[in-house]
């Protein structure tokens, strides 16, 4: 999660080789504190959770870094289900359906969120 809030505080547009670099050096970290904070097998979980959220961020579509965000929240789910936390298991269940269904709105052409410049042109490549 650590990770994550330094990706948005760097700012990661995946359109900007600055963004991408940020994106790309988070990888390598989270193995190193997969294996420097090592509980147990559910650790591998939350581990393929973030890969998955930092990939999503790699992503020039809409469509395509919700479905990839959609994608790493099973492992948050399982994680939450090992570990027998609710609100884990709950934030993970929600963050996919609004995930799923904002992919739905683009789709449909109803996804009409004020975007700043930067990410205006994200919206153009999913066909909106």
């Amino acid at each position: 999660s650590a990770v994550v809030v330094v990706m948005d505080i760097a700012g990661t547009d995946p359109r900007n080789p600055r963004g991408r670099l940020v994106i790309i050096a988070s990888l390598p970290f989270t193995a190193i504190f997969l294996g420097v904070f090592w509980t147990g097998i559910v650790d591998v979980f939350a581990a393929l959770g973030m890969l998955g959220i930092a990939l999503s961020r790699l992503s020039r579509g809409q469509v395509r870094l919700r479905a990839l965000a959609m994608a790493a929240c099973v492992p948050w789910i399982a994680y939450g289900v090992i570990l027998v936390s609710l609100p884990q298991i709950a934030f993970s269940a929600a963050y996919f359906v609004a995930m799923g269904i904002s992919i739905l709105r683009i789709r449909r052409g109803r996804w009409r969120v004020a975007l700043p410049a930067a990410d205006a042109a994200i919206l153009p490549r999913d066909g909106t």
